[in-house]
C-alpha cells in the first residue's frame, strides 16, 4: 500500500496518473504553449524630410503620401461620391482658391508633378499639362513607367504650386482617375473631336508652331477628372483677422 502510495505521488510530477485498480496508468505529457516573442524592428532614418513646404523634396513626399493614404484606403476624403461630384475641401477654406482664381492659376502654370501606383509604390513625375475648367489633360509618353502604371492602376494624384518663401505659397492638388482619350498613340489622323480642346489649349500654352499641336507619334492623351480639389493661397493669410 505504502509503495502504490508513493507511485501515486511520484504520478503526479511526471505526468503518471493512478488507475482504479492502484497500477500507476502514464498520461501523455500536456503539451506545453510556445509563446512567441515578436519584436517590431523599426527602420532607422537616416535622412530627413525637409520641414520647408517650399522644398521640392517635401512637395514630391505630400504627393507620394496622398496617393498612399488612396492606395491603402485610410484616406476616407479621397472616396469618390457616388454621383460623381467633386468631393469639397474640407480644411484650410479660408485660405483655398475660388474657382476663378484656381482656373486662371492653373491655365498659367506650366508644370505639375504626377503621381501614380506602380507596383512598388508610388512613382512621381513632372509632365506638362493643360486644364480645361472640368479636367486636367495630361499628354503622356506611352512608352513610361507612368503610363504603364494608370493600366494598371488609375487612380492618380497631381499638384501644381508655386512660391518661393513661405507666405508666397499657393497651389492646387488634384486626385482621381486617368482615362484614355483618343488613339495610342495619338496622330494628326484621324480627327478626334473630343481633344480638340484639350489641344488647342496645349497648342497655345506651349507655343506650337502655327498654334496647332504636333503630334510625334510617341504620345497619347490622359483626362484626369476630379474626384477631390484642394487649394491653398497663403498669400490671403495677410489679410486674415488678427494679422497685421
Amino acid at each position: 500500500m505504502e509503495q502504490i502510495k508513493r507511485a501515486e505521488r511520484v504520478g503526479v510530477r511526471v505526468g503518471v496518473l493512478p488507475s482504479p485498480f492502484g497500477v500507476p496508468v502514464p498520461q501523455p505529457p500536456a503539451e506545453r504553449s510556445r509563446q512567441v516573442r515578436v519584436t517590431s524592428i523599426k527602420p532607422k532614418i537616416t535622412s530627413q524630410i525637409p520641414s520647408s513646404p517650399a522644398h521640392p523634396s517635401r512637395r514630391a513626399f505630400m504627393i507620394v503620401a496622398s496617393l498612399r493614404q488612396i492606395a491603402t484606403g485610410t484616406g476616407r476624403d479621397h472616396d469618390v461620391p457616388l454621383d460623381g461630384a467633386v468631393r469639397e475641401q474640407r480644411r484650410s477654406r479660408v485660405i483655398a482658391m475660388s474657382e476663378q482664381e484656381r482656373d486662371a492659376f492653373l491655365g498659367a502654370q506650366r508644370t505639375c508633378r504626377l503621381a501614380s501606383l506602380g507596383p512598388g509604390g508610388p512613382h512621381v513625375s513632372p509632365v506638362w499639362f493643360v486644364w480645361d475648367g472640368a479636367a486636367l489633360w495630361v499628354y503622356s509618353l506611352t512608352r513610361s513607367q507612368r503610363w504603364t502604371d494608370i493600366q494598371r492602376d488609375p487612380r492618380v494624384a497631381a499638384v501644381i504650386d508655386a512660391g518661393e518663401h513661405y507666405h508666397e505659397l499657393h497651389g492646387v492638388e488634384i486626385e482621381g482617375e486617368a482615362v484614355v482619350v483618343g488613339p495610342v498613340p495619338r496622330a494628326a489622323d484621324p480627327e478626334t473631336p473630343e481633344l480638340a480642346g484639350p489641344e488647342r489649349l496645349m497648342a497655345v500654352k506651349y507655343q506650337h508652331p502655327g498654334a496647332s499641336m504636333i503630334h510625334d507619334g510617341r504620345h497619347a492623351w490622359l483626362r484626369i477628372t476630379p474626384a477631390k480639389i484642394t487649394s491653398w493661397d497663403f498669400r490671403k493669410l495677410e489679410s486674415l483677422p488678427g494679422r497685421s
